[in-house]
């Protein structure tokens, strides 16, 4: 198991940080894309797998692969280098980062989950980031790092999914934290606890006896109230600088997630989280010293939904995995401009893991924020396969994983890895909903949606919405599915957009294969680039480079050999996030 100690990591680390690898000198060095996309990525290795859980030993570093994804260039889709962080041995399992960088801001903040540090990466040079900021275990009052935003200002709020003893919790348990990093990511200005104190602090149990005892998926609590004990595991994280605003989903207890026992619903959460951020941290650079930026959190329990689930783990407010807000106009907007059709919007939608569902709040701004579900990704099974209804085969539980809104607030893009048929060791399948339900990435219109304000009507709450989309005029509609051929434990777990080459007409997203394998969902670690407006992949991607398959839309990871320090014979990897940029910034 690697869920590890954080005495046991900082020593061995310490003194190794700020590796650089750079291409042997040859015409590949010299050439210069208009467009990289950086790919953060865990060694494989090897390890035993216990209840379907693959507890990989790594025996080479993880790393940041630069790979070139300039359309236009001769070695479109190749790796040009590695740049490796010391963790070979330790269990480090590559994480996200932030959905964008914006144009004044020159780092990237790499979440580690098992290690519990943030890496951070310098692209003052896009073609050869540094490694350069960490935080170690030691400077954190969470533990399992997982994604960031970054601010106006350039320092980075990040989710800490689990606690710690200093948090009254054992390491990954409840009570996460939202930690404040400095812009050049070496140290910790500020650790906001999410709980409210006094109430999900002093919580000795996470949930209530269950009055669905007869159901599988328990010990399992229908919650009712924002009133009960909610205590808080941080996953996904956007913010609205310009509403002075931060959201974050609570997901699951990871400690429980990865043990080699098989977990109940009970670890998984049904929360969102709103933080007022203070105006100086907003516009200062740095923020001003002593100044609590992440106001206390607004907390909000999503409400179930329609259908009746025979596991109750399936139910739809299950596993709150990711959040995003919608977009600003202007230089605030990830693409530095705003895009041609743009809507505006105050709202922020956040999708359920486990549940399948789409949930959206209108203004994330109001003292009390309304959350309601206007999707269910049911209608997309349904869509790719018209006996779904028949066979009763929901979303629930099908893996529901990243989701963005597009830089003009029209759509929404939603990764889903997927369901196996029969699956019943846990709670994520269940026997009486056998057939499964495939990866796919799923393209919503929300175009109403956003439109219709702060008082929209669509609210997903009969059993023909769920097959069939909502009935509401301002409901979102399905617009596009592609579905993902993955045969192996997992399938697509996060994407992102293009935002730098958007307002170029450039308009596509990556997703990446590969969830995590200690919690017996893995992938088959390629990356794809999405042609976003076609929505099927890119017939040029990638060129003749790599031993890749041309044209074939992916690139694959499980190769034996890499360019810079990684080196020529390291293996198969593991990339679970990407994030592009521009290098003619």
């Amino acid at each position: 198991m690697k869920l590890r100690l954080k005495a046991l990591i900082g020593a061995a680390v310490a003194g190794a940080i700020g590796i650089t690898a750079l291409l042997p000198a040859g015409a590949a060095d010299e050439r210069k894309p208009d467009s990289v996309l950086y790919l953060w990525a865990g060694d494989k290795g090897e390890g035993p797998v216990v209840n379907n859980k693959e507890f990989d030993v790594p025996d080479d570093n993880d790393f940041l692969a630069v790979v070139d994804s300039d359309p236009d260039s001769p070695t479109y889709g190749k790796v040009l280098r590695t740049i490796s962080v010391p963790t070979a041995g330790i269990g480090n399992e590559p994480h996200h980062m932030q959905p964008f960088t914006p144009s004044n801001c020159n780092r990237l903040f790499a979440g580690s989950l098992f290690s519990d540090f943030w890496w951070t990466y310098n692209i003052d040079n896009p073609l050869k980031p540094v490694q350069d900021g960490t935080i170690t275990p030691a400077q954190t009052s969470g533990f399992v790092p997982d994604a960031a935003f970054v601010l106006p200002n350039c320092e980075a709020l990040g989710t800490e999914m689990g606690g710690d003893p200093t948090t009254g919790s054992y390491l990954g348990g409840p009570h996460g934290t939202v930690v404040r990093l400095s812009a050049d990511g070496s140290s910790v200005l500020e650790t906001q606890l999410a709980d409210r104190v006094g109430l999900d602090d002093t919580c000795e149990s996470q949930w209530n006896p269950s009055t669905h005892a007869h159901k599988p998926g328990g010990p399992f609590t229908r919650k009712t109230s924002v009133g009960d004990c909610l205590p808080s595991n941080p996953h996904g994280i956007w913010g609205r600088p310009d509403l002075g605003e931060l959201v974050t989903s609570d997901y699951a207890t990871p400690g429980q997630l990865i043990t080699p026992v098989a977990p109940t619903s009970s670890v998984a959460k049904m929360t969102v989280r709103h933080y007022t951020l203070s105006k100086e941290c907003l516009t200062e650079k740095p923020s001003p010293a002593g100044v609590d930026c992440i106001g206390d959190p607004r907390v909000v329990l999503l409400p179930d939904g329609p259908r009746n689930e025979t596991n109750e783990g399936h139910e739809e407010n299950v596993g709150v995995m990711e959040t995003a807000t919608t977009n600003a106009a202007g230089e605030l907007n990830p693409t530095g401009a705003t895009p041609t059709g743009f809507l505006p919007s105050k709202g922020a939608f956040a999708t359920t893991m486990c549940g399948g569902v789409l949930y959206y709040s209108a203004d994330i701004t109001a003292k009390q924020p309304k959350w309601r579900e206007v999707f269910d990704f049911t209608t997309a099974g349904q869509a790719v396969d018209g006996q779904s209804k028949a066979n009763g085969s929901t979303s629930g539980c099908a893996g529901g994983g990243g989701v963005a809104v597009s830089p003009d607030n029209r759509y929404v893009v939603h990764t889903i890895v997927g369901r196996d048929a029969g699956q019943t060791n846990n709670f994520i399948g269940s026997a009486t909903n056998p057939y499964g339900f495939p990866g796919m990435v799923v393209k919503v219109d929300i175009s109403k949606l956003i439109a219709a304000g702060t008082q929209p009507s669509c609210k997903i709450d009969t059993t023909r919405e769920v097959w069939e989309g909502g009935q509401e005029n301002d409901c979102p509609t399905l617009s596009a599915v592609h579905v993902v051929d993955d045969r192996s434990t997992g399938g697509p777990h996060f994407f992102s957009f293009d935002y730098p080459d958007w307002n170029d007409g450039n308009h596509r997203l990556a997703y990446f294969d590969y969830f995590v394998s200690e919690t017996g969902v893995g992938g088959d670690n390629r990356v794809c680039m999405l042609d976003f407006d076609k929505f099927e992949l890119d017939g040029n991607f990638p060129s003749a480079v790599d031993g890749q398959s041309p044209g074939s839309g992916c690139i694959q990871f499980n190769r034996a050999d890499w360019p810079g320090d990684r080196g020529d014979q390291a293996g198969p990897a593991k990339p679970h996030y990407g994030i592009f940029e521009n290098t003619t910034r």
